[in-house]
């Protein structure tokens, strides 16, 4: 008889929390190469209070939101230094706005997005 021992719930918590830690950043990536390729201005906005960021296209008809996604696997965003939580990008593919994004994972641990300036390069780093 084959059994299979269950995951532990940190486990699994962690396994999701990383997903969406992957989501975001291929979100962030998303609206700079969307810029690029439409010579249309794209946009992350960030929501530290609701937990949630969406994707913004500034087309010829004003914002409208691409995508809205809520954190709720356990990741908690803590802080941004980013000016008005907004990262615009320019038809190059650079922020207009750069820094960093804190967030918590469910075990207290705290995780760093940095958009750097130049490049619009996203990295994730825990502390």
């Amino acid at each position: 008889m084959l059994t299979i021992a269950p995951f532990k719930s940190t486990a699994l918590s962690s396994f999701y929390e990383k997903r969406e830690l992957r989501e975001f950043k291929r979100d962030i990536e998303y609206a700079r190469n969307r810029t690029i390729i439409e010579l249309n201005m794209y946009s992350i906005k960030i929501y530290p209070s609701q937990n949630t960021y969406t994707i913004n296209n500034h087309g010829s008809t004003g914002r409208q939101v691409v995508k809205k996604k809520v954190f709720s696997k356990g990741i908690k965003i803590k802080s941004t230094n980013i000016k008005d939580n907004e990262i615009p990008f320019s038809f190059t593919g650079h922020p207009f706005n750069s820094g960093t994004i804190v967030l918590e994972d469910s075990q207290g641990r705290e995780i760093e997005i940095t958009v750097s300036l130049a490049t619009g390069k996203v990295n994730i780093a825990y502390r």
